[in-house]
């Protein structure tokens, strides 16, 4: 799974492997967190790169897990979530009103208390998404 982060070709050859579903199967709470870590930064890198941007069908089956992680107790699960959720922000008005929709903004407020680290990935998203139109803050 490094090679998808290496770019948009290689990342869509992954991802039309199949390999999505079973790696989204492995969030959950009987998942190690060495294990998990490993998960998350792998769909991380899974989001990553916008030219071209990834499948939407693979972004909108990777919203619930990454509601799931950005509520996670473990900073790098919780900052890789981030980092997937800011890659998945920066781009066109539905992937953003996915995320919306999706209920992300609520979840925020699960990270505000975190390091500059985690929080500077969160107002990148925060950005995005409340420059949505109908997007209230809830």
């Amino acid at each position: 799974m490094f090679l998808s982060g290496d770019g948009p070709d290689l990342r869509d050859h992954v991802l039309s492997s199949g390999c999505l579903e079973p790696l989204l199967h492995h969030i959950n709470a009987q998942t190690s967190i060495p294990f998990l870590r490993n998960v998350t930064w792998t769909l991380s890198n899974l989001c990553r790169n916008k030219n071209p941007p990834p499948p939407f069908s693979a972004v909108c089956q990777c919203l619930p897990a990454l509601s799931l992680l950005i509520r996670h107790t473990d900073r790098e699960v919780l900052s890789d979530g981030c980092w997937a959720l800011s890659y998945l922000t920066d781009g066109p008005n539905e992937k953003i009103q996915s995320v919306i929709d999706a209920g992300m903004p609520a979840a925020f407020s699960c990270v505000i208390k975190l390091d500059d680290y985690v929080w500077n990935t969160n107002t990148c998203i925060l950005a995005s998404i409340s420059g949505q139109p109908g997007y209230t803050g809830t």
